[in-house]
């Protein structure tokens, strides 16, 4: 990812809901090294290149400094598993950012387009997933979401097995969902058994109550 399109990467990641602002990665910040780190391009030099991957459970940020087809300086880190590709991308970017700061080198990067760096720091990245240094970002709003979630239905499922009322429907529908179940009216009124069929039955002695499952008549 060359400098030229990190504006818009940052401008877009910002907007994510799965990125928390937080002071080891912030967009606000980046955006701020980024104005300096391309202050000081204008003149050819050294080629950076940032990536970030994601593989299964594993999330891997780099970049590496190229001079022509020669690798200068590289930089890998292993994120937590929660962590997205978008954080990666964009903790490569400040590493990248703050290596410039830091230095005297005059760099120049590219667009991503067509060039082997690129190539160079895609595969640096997914090595990063399994040997990078160990980085902690803050967990994405979209994980915590989910495990939220989660947490939500284990115990909606216990309140459901151990209740005392809607067992007809219990008998039926085991598991909780967050989906409606597709019923009808005639589906909805035999499981629940409110309706007629309590009266049928107990008129073919097959119940002896034309009550329905919650007592009224």
């Amino acid at each position: 990812m060359g400098l030229s399109t990190i504006s818009q990467t940052i401008q877009a990641i910002e907007e994510e809901d799965s990125i928390e602002d937080s002071e080891e990665v912030s967009a606000q910040h980046l955006r701020g090294i980024f104005h300096y780190a391309n202050s000081r391009t204008t003149v050819p030099g050294l080629d950076i290149y940032t990536d970030g991957s994601k593989i299964e459970d594993k999330t891997g940020s780099a970049f590496c400094v190229m001079e022509e087809d020669t690798t200068k300086y590289e930089w890998m880190a292993q994120l937590s598993p929660f962590n997205t590709v978008f954080q990666a991308e964009l903790l490569a970017i400040q590493e990248a950012c703050l290596w410039v700061s830091k230095t005297n080198q005059q760099i120049k990067v590219w667009a991503h387009v067509g060039y082997s760096g690129n190539e160079a720091a895609d595969v640096l990245a997914k090595k990063a997933t399994q040997e990078g240094i160990p980085i902690y970002i803050p967990t994405p709003r979209n994980h915590i979401k989910s495990l939220l979630q989660k947490e939500s239905i284990i115990r909606w499922q216990k309140e459901w097995d151990n209740g005392e009322t809607g067992r007809s429907v219990h008998n039926v529908l085991l598991k909780v969902k967050t989906t409606p179940t597709p019923w009808q009216r005639p589906e909805i009124t035999f499981v629940t058994g409110h309706g007629p069929f309590p009266t049928y039955l107990k008129r073919c002695n097959v119940r002896s109550s034309d009550s329905c499952g919650c007592g009224n008549l």
